[in-house]
């Protein structure tokens, strides 16, 4: 890679894999190109006081103006510990630039984060940097707001989602994660529709 990191996200995007953040100051992303002779290059930057790890990074499907583009989303901002954050960001693969997106409504970081059929993206759990958190939100790309949703039964953070399918239906299955110190068993799934 262009510098070490740690705690980033990595998403691919065009044929290629976009890396953003993973240290306290760093706002830099860059760019992997498998078919480019197993390249990295710089692209973008957050802005200034944006640094991001703990975050989640979801490629936007569909057909809104915002398909194709990467949503970054909550993680940790600031040295140490750092501090949670509300704040998104949209990464536009045809100018390598990030452009703020509206917040979400509750900083978070440690969560999990999809990108659901019906074009919106689903952000759950983390925490807040005291609790741990079960509120979900859901991100539409069409109109660029952030508005809520079911929670989670179980608050959650350190954990994973995928697409499954349940009798024809596409849900979302939410497996595993950490609780203050236990790890989680317990899996539950979110219906989109």
């Amino acid at each position: 890679m262009v510098q070490p990191r740690a705690s980033f996200t990595g998403t691919l995007v065009s044929g290629k894999v976009l890396i953003v953040g993973g240290e306290a100051g760093d706002l830099t992303a860059e760019l992997f190109d498998p078919a480019g002779a197993g390249a990295f290059s710089s692209t973008g930057a957050l802005p200034a006081g944006e640094d991001k790890r703990s975050h989640t990074a979801v490629l936007i499907g569909g057909a809104s103006t915002n398909s194709g583009k990467v949503l970054i989303s909550g993680g940790v901002n600031g040295a140490g510990s750092g501090t949670p954050s509300s704040t998104q960001f949209l990464y536009a693969p045809g100018s390598g630039t990030f452009t703020s997106a509206a917040s979400m409504a509750t900083a978070r970081s440690n969560h999990a984060a999809i990108s659901l059929s019906t074009d919106s993206v689903l952000i759950c759990g983390g925490t807040d940097g005291t609790n741990d958190l079960k509120s979900c939100e859901r991100y539409d790309p069409a109109s660029g707001t952030q508005y809520p949703t079911a929670p989670l039964m179980e608050a959650r953070t350190d954990f994973g989602f995928a697409p499954i399918t349940i009798s024809s239906l596409v849900e979302i299955l939410a497996a595993g994660g950490t609780v203050s110190t236990p790890t989680r068993a317990f899996a539950e799934t979110y219906n989109p529709n």
